[in-house]
């Protein structure tokens, strides 16, 4: 087994590794002592489908032993998903081709996430154009879910947040953090101002936006 990529989370660190084998590649997290596969390539995922390729950026996990990751799909409905695991269970998040909450849209692609001590999931998405009255003004958001049966919409390029049109949202790493309740994630407004939002997603997961 060769390590690609480590992500430590307390006394835990999941790894992306390659293997010897038809299907090469993996996901693990151990804690120095035991390690648990989270997913391997060629395995069935939840909602249909086989892992397919690289486990790579983003992965992010928590101190429960918790791993959230975005893969390629073979087979299943749109080629690429968001999912969380434990090494006994896996939950999907998220999948490109399917309804995007909150909108008309579909999921087409994802960018950066992170995952909370509840298991909840936060992460930025574009949304496939021409669906659902997607276009370039609408088409990418940020959802939080602990699986996709509770997803929910937090914000949405074209969303009025502190006075100002939400016109961006990057699709690179590093541009989203969680902490409990709190989502921080950087914007694009007019006139090309860039701010870091904080969107506070309480219990009830009704959504707000301070700034």
């Amino acid at each position: 087994m060769t390590s690609r990529r480590f992500f430590s989370a307390g006394v835990k660190v999941a790894a992306s590794a390659s293997l010897n084998g038809p299907d090469p590649n993996g996901l693990f997290v151990g804690d120095g002592e035991h390690i648990v596969a989270i997913a391997l390539e060629g395995q069935p995922a939840p909602k249909g489908g086989n892992y397919h390729g690289v486990f790579s950026e983003p992965i992010t996990l928590n101190d429960r032993g918790d791993v959230a990751f975005s893969v390629r799909l073979a087979g299943g409905v749109g080629g690429h998903g968001i999912f969380r695991g434990d090494g006994s269970r896996t939950t999907a998040i998220a999948l490109a081709g399917t309804l995007a909450p909150g909108t008309t849209g579909m999921f087409n692609s994802f960018g950066d996430m992170k995952l909370g001590e509840d298991g909840r999931v936060a992460f930025i998405a574009t949304l496939t154009p021409g669906v659902g009255g997607v276009d370039s003004t609408n088409s990418k958001g940020i959802w939080i879910g602990a699986s996709d049966r509770d997803l929910q919409l937090v914000v949405r390029t074209g969303d009025v947040v502190g006075g100002m049109v939400l016109t961006n949202l990057p699709l690179g790493l590093g541009q989203l953090d969680m902490n409990g309740p709190e989502i921080a994630w950087i914007g694009t407004f007019p006139a090309r101002v860039t701010a870091v939002v904080l969107s506070r997603i309480d219990a009830d997961h009704d959504e707000g936006h301070d700034r």
